[in-house]
């Protein structure tokens, strides 16, 4: 995992900001299949953009908004992740490689909020309600992996 900045001097909020970006980035580097690059990103003291990594769109994404700290948002954010991970098999030739893409995905993808996993969520893993988004979400995806 990688985070590079060309900045000479950081205040609070950025050592913060890069810290929690750091402990997302080395809990979706856990989850990421052998063959796929670590994360790197880069940080201009606003903002981190993605170079390489798994799932590194959505990792940057989430950083943002862990940022935030807005519940509502980043549910808004999950659920809307899990649709493009399920347009995505629909726009493909739904082969088992594809199928099996989507089955990786969405389990990494729950994994990395701490579904079922010993990765711990910084923001929202002491909060019911966090968890039992979860569980909803685990449900639904389960639902659709089986219609699929």
């Amino acid at each position: 995992m990688s985070i590079t900045h060309n900045l000479e001097t950081l205040s609070e909020k950025q050592k913060s900001d890069l810290e929690l970006a750091k402990t997302l980035s080395d809990n979706i580097d856990s989850l990421r299949p052998s063959h796929v690059n670590k994360i790197n990103l880069t940080y201009n003291g606003e903002r981190f953009h993605p170079i390489t990594g798994y799932l590194n769109k959505f990792l940057v994404d989430d950083i943002h908004l862990a940022i935030e700290a807005d519940f509502e948002k980043h549910k808004a954010f999950m659920i809307e992740t899990v649709r493009e991970f399920f347009k995505d098999y629909d726009l493909s030739n739904k082969s088992d490689v594809s199928s099996h893409h989507l089955k990786i995905n969405t389990t990494a993808f729950l994994k990395y909020y701490g579904f079922n996993s010993d990765i711990v969520y910084p923001l929202y893993s002491d909060n019911p309600n966090f968890k039992l988004y979860l569980n909803d979400l685990n449900n639904s995806i389960e639902k659709g992996l089986s219609e699929s």
